[in-house]
């Protein structure tokens, strides 16, 4: 489950600034959700992977295991 709110705007890189949330990809297959920052005073951009809601430390292939 991924939350339903913006996610935080980091500072661009280069100059600072905060950047602009431009894209959400909505997560496929068990992947998570990116989210496509830019920066309109520099032309700088870059991609995040969201994070999970209750998945921070979880491992990764462990649906349903038991022990």
């Amino acid at each position: 489950t991924y939350t339903n709110r913006e996610p935080s705007r980091p500072n661009c890189p280069s100059c600072g600034r905060p950047m602009l949330l431009v894209r959400s990809i909505p997560g496929l297959g068990g992947l998570p959700e990116l989210h496509v920052y830019s920066c309109r005073q520099c032309g700088v951009s870059f991609t995040t992977a969201a994070e999970p809601v209750g998945q921070a430390g979880a491992q990764a292939g462990g649906r349903g295991a038991t022990v």
